[in-house]
């Protein structure tokens, strides 16, 4: 059972912080949905199709490790000695190397022409005995796209598509008729590339139906932390509970046992757990006086990270059709040739906010939609303030319950896939 697992789902017959709501009240969730749209939920919002892979060759993190085979390659930069790009496999994301050799910018200018490539590498681990792995390459030459290149996009690592399916349409079958039905007039729009898109190119969810994951991920946080929010005791401590879970210095330890005694044991403050202690007395004290709404609470986070269907390319991109969610049909929209997970080039002058900004705004001027002016304009605040300041790339700061909640659910998930 891998770390992020024992969060969720708990070990030893624990119940984890943030488990999967049950089994029965998801199925009858969906049942109320599809009763509510006169609609298959699976017919409307087929469940992503991951499939075989076209490679199955497992990088056992071993120097000097021999590597064949096919990869999506990502944008190379010049290193000074070396040419540093991305791999991509099924299996995994990894920094690919290419000593230069001749003219730097001729190199440089000939891997960046390249998507999809056949390598011949070794594993490298540099510093010696420090767990930095990358791929050394002495041959990458390229290979022809097809129909089949997709597979070779790094798959999910857990779970199941259908479950992640089942659980993030429970969410929504909580969300008052109005917020419903304009969920989904825009998963109709948005639903073949959010279901299967990256929810980062590193670090966390870096995989296909990763946007997706994440999202109900921070939902199911988020729904706990709400079933506290009408006792301020209750609330309290259960903020305390978490801000002391992210403070253990024996978490893993902790973990086996998922009690609240345990996490009072062996604590000392790091960046991570100051950050959620002060997001814990915001949340308490702003919650006084202004009550958690739970549907602005889920609609702000189904489209918070909207903005990601734009910010990164991978393969399949290459028509440019994801383009037109956003600008409709009248403009040509500059992209580039994408093969690994990449920032796409509108991803790098505006990023997912923005763009998730630009797309809301475009609903809320053009659609006659049972919602508000200002349950629009609270979706719009919880997108620009979900990053929590402007050095994390946040526009602004959460002001509200809120946005409080929603940037804290969001930061727990990010921090659970990448560094537990």
């Amino acid at each position: 059972m891998t770390l992020k697992s024992l969060f969720f789902e708990g070990s030893n017959e624990k119940t984890a912080f943030w488990s999967k709501p049950p089994a029965d009240k998801i199925t009858f969730g969906l049942i109320e949905l599809e009763k509510n749209f006169s609609c298959k939920l699976i017919e409307r919002f087929p469940v992503p199709t991951i499939g075989a892979t076209l490679s199955n060759q497992v990088l056992e993190q071993k120097d000097g490790q021999p590597v064949n085979g096919l990869f999506l390659m990502g944008t190379a930069t010049n290193k000074g000695s070396y040419i540093s790009f991305s791999l991509e496999n099924a299996t995994g994301t990894f920094e690919g190397r290419q000593w230069i050799n001749g003219d730097a910018d001729l190199q440089l200018e000939k891997l960046n022409q390249q998507s999809i490539v056949s390598i011949t590498a070794k594993l490298n681990e540099f510093p010696k005995k420090s767990g930095r792995f990358s791929l050394m390459c002495s041959a990458i030459k390229p290979a022809d796209y097809n129909d089949d290149t997709a597979l070779l996009q790094r798959q999910m690592p857990d779970d199941t598509p259908q479950a992640i399916v089942d659980e993030f349409f429970f969410y929504i079958s909580l969300l008052s008729k109005p917020f419903q039905n304009t969920t989904f007039y825009l998963l109709d729009d948005l639903w073949a590339d959010f279901s299967l898109r990256y929810g980062a190119k590193g670090h966390h969810h870096n995989y296909r139906m990763g946007l997706l994951q994440h999202t109900t991920e921070v939902m199911r946080i988020a729904y706990h932390i709400h079933q506290h929010a009408e006792n301020p005791t209750s609330l309290a401590t259960y903020l305390n509970i978490i801000t002391r879970t992210f403070q253990s210095l024996d978490w893993k330890k902790m973990l086996t046992d998922l009690t609240p005694q345990t996490a009072y044991k062996k604590t000392a403050p790091n960046e991570t757990s100051n950050h959620i202690a002060e997001l814990s007395q915001r949340i308490l004290t702003t919650s006084i006086t202004e009550p958690l709404s739970l549907d602005t609470l889920l609609f702000g986070i189904i489209f918070h990270d909207i903005g990601k269907i734009i910010e990164y390319s991978s393969v399949g991109d290459e028509s440019g059709d994801k383009y037109k969610r956003w600008f409709g049909d009248n403009f040509e929209v500059p992209h580039h040739l994408a093969g690994a997970i990449d920032m796409d080039v509108l991803g790098k002058r505006f990023g997912h906010i923005q763009l998730g900004v630009m797309y809301i705004s475009r609903q809320m001027y053009q659609n006659n939609t049972e919602l508000s002016l200002n349950d629009w304009l609270d979706t719009l605040a919880v997108i620009q303030s979900h990053h929590y300041k402007p050095e994390w790339g946040s526009p602004v700061v959460p002001r509200t319950t809120v946005e409080f909640v929603v940037h804290l659910a969001d930061f727990i998930d990010a921090r659970i896939a990448s560094e537990f």
